[in-house]
């Protein structure tokens, strides 16, 4: 079930349980990679709650709280740095509000 999504946005069924699977194993995290509307994103960074990946100079990160994952997919200029604080960010919101 997805909360919230951008237009155009289109994780496709696989992909979101390949996500969640990463979660679940993260000594797998950085061989498999993670792969977002068909495109493969190579992980630069994971700990047990968050996942940093790239494709070029574009990227995602991907946060878990108790019940969701976050999805914060970027385009350069845009940089790994920023995506990552605003999805952290509201992955602490999510969190303290039981989610």
């Amino acid at each position: 079930m997805r909360w919230a999504y951008s237009r155009g946005f289109h994780l496709l069924p696989h992909e979101g349980k390949h996500i969640v699977d990463l979660f679940n194993s993260p000594n797998d995290v950085n061989g498999s990679g993670v792969i977002l509307n068909g495109c493969k994103y190579i992980v630069i960074a994971s700990t047990d709650r968050s996942i940093y990946a790239v494709n070029g100079l574009n990227g995602v990160v991907l946060v878990k709280t108790k019940s969701t994952v976050i999805v914060a997919q970027y385009e350069a200029p845009v940089k790994c740095e920023l995506a990552a604080n605003i999805a952290e960010s509201l992955a602490v919101n999510l969190l303290s509000n039981g989610y």
